[in-house]
C-alpha cells in the first residue's frame, strides 16, 4: 500500500552521506566473524604444516681475515709501511681466487659432494668413490649396488648382477671408475647411489656459497679485511665441513704460493751463488798478486780514505737514486721535495767526480790497485748480499703463514626457511582478506537481517513493515516472529486508512517466486478477519496459484 500522504516517521532515512559508516562496517565484521576466524585458522594451519614439514634450511658461516702487510724480512722498515692504493682490488681479486672454479671442483671430488647414497639411516655408511674417465661431461647417472661381506655388486634395473668385485677393487662401467672400500649397513639390501659429474654442481655449488668483502682500515699502518663465507645448507654438519674444507684449500693455496716463490728465489741465488763466489777469490788472487808484483807501492791512510769515500758516495748514490724513484710517484716535478733529492743528486756526483779526479791524478799504480780494490769489494759485498738473501729467503719458507687466517670456523648464524615469522604472517594477511572480503560481502551481498539495515542501506521507499524470513513454520520462535510483524503491519495499514477510507484495495507481488507473496497474503486476510474486517482473498496466479489449496477450496476452473 502506498500514498504521497505517507507520514515521514514511515519512509526509510534518504540521508546521502560519503563518510564511511564504522558502525555500519564493524556489524558486518561481528556478523560474519565466524567466516573471517575460520579463513585465518585455516591459513594458520596450513602455512603452520608446511613450516613444520619443510626442510629447515640454515645459514652457515665462517670468517677470515687478510692482512695486506709487505712481510720484507730484509727489510722490516718496509712492514710498517701503508698497504698500496690498489689494497681493495687485492681483496676482489681474493675473493675471485676462493670463488675459483679449480678450488670449488676440488671441494666437490674431496667431499664427494656429487655421490650420494639414497635411504641411508643415520649410523649407516658407504665409502664409495666414482670418478667419470670425460670429466667435461654434464652427466647424472643412477647405480644400484648390493654388498656382502667381503664384496661389493653392481646391479642392472631388474636388480640382476652386472660386475662384482672385492672392496677396494675398481669396476669400470659406462665410462665410470668405481670403487668401494667398506660399507657399513644395518640390512643387507640394494642401494640406490646417484652420481653427478662435478661439472654438473659447479654451479650450483657457487651459487649456494657467498663470498663478501668487510674491507675497513683498523689502523694507520696496516690495512685489514674480514671475508665471510656464508653457505645455506639443510644439512648442518655437511655445510659446515664444506666451509672449513673450502677455508683450508684456499689457505693451503695462498701459503703454497708464498714458499713457491721463496723456493724459486733460493733456487736463483744457489745457481748464482758459486760464479759470485769464483769471482770473489779471483779478485783476491789478482789483488794479491798485483801487491807482490809491486811491493814499492806505499798503500797509505790516504788511499784507504780515498777508497772508502768512494764507496760511501756510491751508497749514497744508490739510497739517493731510492727516494727519487719513490717521490715521482707522490710529487708533482716541481715540488720542493723532489727538487731537493735532484739537488742532493747532483752533490754527490760532484763530489764523487771530484774523487774520480783526484785519483786521476795518481801514479799508474796506485790507480791499478784502487781498481782492483774496488772490484774486490764489490764481488765480496754482492757475496754477502746473496749470501743474506739467501739465509732470508730460507726463514721465510720456513716461516710462512700466509696473508688469511681464521677467525671464526663454519658455524650456524641461523635458520633462513622456513620462518615461523612467515606464518604469522600469512595469518595476519588472511585475517585482513577476509575482513575486507567481509566488508565488500555486506555491502553488496548480504541479506537484511535486522530492521535498522533498511534505515542504514538508504533504501528510499515508503516502508509500512518488515516481514522477517522463515525457514520453518513449526517452529514456534519463528512462527511467533512472523505473526507479531503481521500485527504491527496490520498496526501500520489501519493508520493509514483513517485519512483514506476510500482505499481498500492491499495488492501483494514481487518480482520472482517463493519470496513469501502467498504467506504474507493468507496471514494478512487472517489478520484483518480476527479483528472483525471483512476480507476477499484474491489469488491472481491464474496457472501455480495455491491459496486456495491451503484452504481447502478449489478453484472455479475445478468445479467446473
Amino acid at each position: 500500500m502506498e500514498d504521497k500522504q505517507t507520514p515521514d516517521n514511515f519512509y526509510s532515512s534518504t540521508r546521502e552521506s560519503e563518510e564511511i559508516d564504522l558502525g555500519k562496517i564493524f556489524r558486518f565484521l561481528l556478523m560474519q566473524s565466524k567466516l573471517i576466524i575460520s579463513t585465518t585458522v585455516v591459513i594458520f594451519a596450513i602455512s603452520f604444516t608446511n613450516y613444520y614439514f619443510s626442510t629447515k634450511q640454515y645459514l652457515i658461516q665462517s670468517l677470515l681475515q687478510y692482512e695486506a702487510v709487505d712481510q720484507n724480512i730484509f727489510d722490516p722498515s718496509q712492514a710498517l709501511q701503508m698497504a698500496s692504493s690498489n689494497y681493495g682490488s687485492d681483496v676482489i681479486n681474493l675473493i675471485e681466487l676462493y670463488e675459483s672454479r679449480t678450488n670449488y671442483l676440488k671441494v666437490i671430488k674431496d667431499l664427494k659432494l656429487n655421490i650420494v647414497p639414497q635411504d641411508l639411516d643415520d649410523n649407516e655408511n658407504i665409502d664409495i668413490s666414482i670418478t667419470s674417465l670425460n670429466e667435461s661431461n654434464l652427466e647424472s647417472r643412477k647405480l644400484k649396488f648390493s654388498f656382502s661381506e667381503n664384496e661389493y655388486v653392481l646391479l642392472d634395473e631388474n636388480l640382476n648382477e652386472i660386475n662384482a668385485a672385492k672392496y677396494g677393487d675398481e669396476i669400470t662401467f659406462e665410462g665410470l671408475n668405481i670403487t668401494i672400500n667398506s660399507s657399513n649397513l644395518n640390512q643387507t639390501r640394494p642401494i640406490d647411489i646417484s652420481f653427478r659429474s662435478p661439472e654438473s654442481i659447479y654451479k650450483s655449488i657457487k651459487q649456494q656459497m657467498d663470498v663478501s668483502d668487510l674491507a675497513a682500515r683498523n689502523s694507520f699502518f696496516r690495512n685489514e679485511a674480514l671475508i665471510t663465507i656464508s653457505y645455506v645448507s639443510s644439512d648442518i654438519e655437511k655445510g659446515k665441513e664444506i666451509i672449513n674444507y673450502a677455508n683450508k684449500i684456499f689457505i693451503d693455496q695462498r701459503i703454497y704460493d708464498e714458499t713457491e716463490k721463496s723456493r724459486k728465489a733460493i733456487n736463483f741465488i744457489d745457481n748464482n751463488i758459486e760464479a759470485i763466489k769464483e769471482s770473489v777469490e779471483l779478485d783476491k788472487i789478482k789483488l794479491k798478486q798485483f801487491r807482490e808484483k809491486n811491493k814499492s807501492i806505499d798503500v797509505s791512510l790516504e788511499i784507504e780514505g780515498i777508497i772508502n769515500k768512494i764507496q760511501v758516495l756510491e751508497d749514497s748514490l744508490s739510497a739517493v737514486d731510492i727516494e727519487i724513484a719513490n717521490a715521482q710517484e707522490l710529487y708533482t716535478p716541481n715540488n720542493p721535495v723532489y727538487l731537493n733529492l735532484l739537488s742532493k743528486k747532483s752533490l754527490i756526483e760532484n763530489q764523487k767526480q771530484e774523487v774520480l779526479t783526484e785519483i786521476e791524478m795518481m801514479p799508474k799504480e796506485q790507480q791499478e790497485y784502487i781498481d782492483l780494490y774496488n772490484e774486490l769489494e764489490i764481488s765480496q759485498a754482492l757475496f754477502e748480499e746473496l749470501e743474506s738473501r739467501r739465509l732470508g729467503f730460507s726463514i721465510l719458507e720456513a716461516s710462512t703463514i700466509g696473508d688469511i687466517r681464521i677467525i671464526d670456523e663454519a658455524y650456524v648464524v641461523e635458520m633462513v626457511s622456513p620462518r615461523l615469522i612467515n606464518v604469522l604472517l600469512a595469518s595476519f594477511l588472511a585475517f585482513v582478506v577476509a575482513c575486507f572480503f567481509a566488508i565488500i560481502r555486506g555491502f553488496n551481498f548480504l541479506p537484511i537481517s535486522n530492521p535498522a539495515e533498511i534505515f542504514d542501506n538508504q533504501i528510499s521507499v515508503p516502508i509500512i513493515g518488515v516481514i522477517p524470513e522463515v525457514e520453518d513454520f513449526e517452529l514456534s520462535d519463528d512462527n511467533l516472529r512472523l505473526n507479531s510483524s503481521i500485527e504491527s503491519l496490520i498496526v501500520n495499514i489501519n493508520s493509514l486508512q483513517q485519512n483514506q477510507l476510500d482505499k481498500k484495495l492491499i495488492t501483494i507481488t514481487s518480482p520472482t517466486p517463493g519470496n513469501g507473496k502467498s504467506t504474507i497474503s493468507m496471514k494478512l486476510a487472517e489478520g484483518f478477519a480476527k479483528i472483525g474486517k471483512k476480507v476477499l482473498l484474491v489469488d491472481n496466479d491464474l496457472k501455480r496459484g495455491k491459496i486456495g489449496a491451503s484452504y481447502n477450496i478449489r478453484s472455479i476452473s475445478e468445479e467446473k
